[in-house]
């Protein structure tokens, strides 16, 4: 077990690793670029030695099924040292979006948050439609760690009493942001197996996202009214409530304050990223250090910033990060392994002639491959590392947009379905159920939203826009 010590000095190596690679982005020195790839094997060492569980075993598989190929086939140094710095900008980001969560936790809003939930969520349906729709749209800005946020907030709430009504909230609120949010490595590793462009992405994977609220919030209503889980009180009446009939007690400006600057941030990284021409990804990671400081300035809350950075972003965030590193530094070494392999030309044509040249099929197959390996238990990365990397999106004559939305659709459904995904663990741990337990309870919903997903995903394709 590590000593505070040692926890602390792989935090400032981490964070150190971050800011190194952002510099070396703007100013491009060839020696910086070699420290901090160097650094990076340090803090990848330091890592593995602290990670531990299941994304122990998967980080350490990627690195010897990669390590394997890259033996068998007498690759050079350079290219396994390659391998290993393949996924930098993901890590960096991973490291900095954390920062993004600091005016969330100082600028008063889940404070205001719990007023609302406490006041006027009264109805299944409503509180499920909130949960989740909050959870979507802040994991874009402190990821995973949304889930324990919002789950503090829904507990102000009489519904929160029904623990599958708020483990399905948050664990598809979640799943459902992995398909379009640039601070979701899930979203930053596909677009690099695919090519595709984020900007390009957006639009469609925001809009299923959107769609998956709203079945599951129907689903949610048919539940509660076979169930009579419903509260005997005039449902109108509620949502008007909800609505803000009654606004004492809910600072309403704060709320809007909220999803104000979020806005900023969404449509800020997108108009950088258009105009500067740098990946979205690594745009995320410039803005995890900026916006906070602007965000938190304008409320004049800017004092706090450090006061966040040096507490819970050191102390919590920064130690949480080495399962990222382990997992999505793996991921890259085994991606560079496949693309050098005989494996990479050979993959695409077998799988050709299985699907033909038919997208329609060809979506089916990948989407339902990771759904059911990740319901077996296979993390998703795995599967889409080695699947992203064999496809090519000319060979079955659609876009990379295509290729890059069936995998982050087969991610985020996977992830609502796997027992080994940091989701449903996370959600399982909070609501005290078995992670078996969350996992089948999103069956059903998983299985019609892939149904809806695959038919308008080809719909789009048939129409010529993806």
């Amino acid at each position: 077990m590590e000593s505070s010590k040692q926890v602390n000095f792989r935090s400032i190596a981490t964070l150190a690793l971050a800011v190194l690679y952002l510099i070396n982005e703007i100013i491009k020195v060839e020696w910086l670029g070699l420290v901090t790839g160097f650094l990076l094997v340090g803090v990848l060492s330091l890592s593995l030695l602290a990670v531990e569980g299941a994304s122990r075993a998967i980080g350490i598989g990627l690195f010897v099924v990669g390590g394997i190929i890259f033996t068998w086939l007498g690759a050079e140094p350079a290219l396994w040292f390659q391998g290993l710095n393949r996924n930098l900008y993901l890590l960096a980001m991973f490291i900095l979006v954390p920062l993004l969560g600091a005016p969330i936790r100082q600028g008063g809003y889940m404070e205001t948050l719990r007023s609302f939930f406490r006041q006027y969520i009264r109805v299944d349906s409503l509180f499920y439609l909130l949960v989740k729709s909050f959870t979507l749209f802040i994991a874009v800005m402190i990821n995973v760690a949304v889930i324990p946020l919002m789950h503090q907030i829904g507990l102000a709430s009489d519904k929160s009493s029904n623990s599958r009504l708020m483990a399905v909230s948050l664990s598809r609120g979640f799943a459902a942001s992995i398909i379009w949010a640039p601070s979701y490595a899930a979203v930053a590793l596909v677009l690099e197996l695919s090519g595709a462009r984020w900007i390009d992405l957006f639009p469609y994977g925001l809009g299923l996202g959107v769609g998956a609220i709203l079945l599951g919030s129907l689903m949610t209503r048919i539940e509660g009214q076979q169930g009579k889980t419903e509260p005997e009180i005039n449902q109108q009446e509620a949502i008007q409530q909800s609505l803000g009939e009654q606004s004492e007690g809910v600072n309403w400006e704060k709320i809007a304050e909220l999803g104000f600057f979020g806005l900023v941030l969404i449509g800020g990284i997108v108009v950088a990223s258009q105009l500067t021409g740098i990946a979205t990804v690594t745009v995320v990671s410039m803005a995890a250090i900026i916006f906070p400081v602007v965000w938190l300035a304008a409320i004049g809350c800017l004092p706090r910033w450090w006061t966040e950075v040096r507490g819970s972003y050191f102390h919590i965030a920064l130690p949480k990060v080495k399962n990222e590193v382990v997992l999505f530094a793996g991921a890259g070494f085994l991606a560079t392994a496949i693309d050098i392999s005989a494996f990479s030309q050979l993959a695409p044509i077998v799988l050709e002639r299985l699907v033909g040249d038919s997208p329609l099929f060809l979506s089916l197959v990948i989407i339902s491959l990771v759904v059911l390996l990740s319901a077996l238990g296979v993390h998703p990365i795995i599967t889409v590392t080695v699947i992203g990397s064999i496809l090519q999106a000319e060979y079955y004559h659609v876009t990379p947009t295509f290729i890059a939305l069936i995998l982050t659709t087969g991610w985020a459904l996977g992830a609502a379905v796997s027992p080994s995904s940091a989701t449903n663990i996370s959600v399982a741990s909070l609501v005290d159920r078995s992670v078996l337990e969350v996992s089948r309870w999103n069956l059903g919903y998983t299985f019609i939203l892939f149904v809806l997903t695959w038919v308008v995903l080809n719909l789009a394709h048939w129409l010529g826009h993806i």
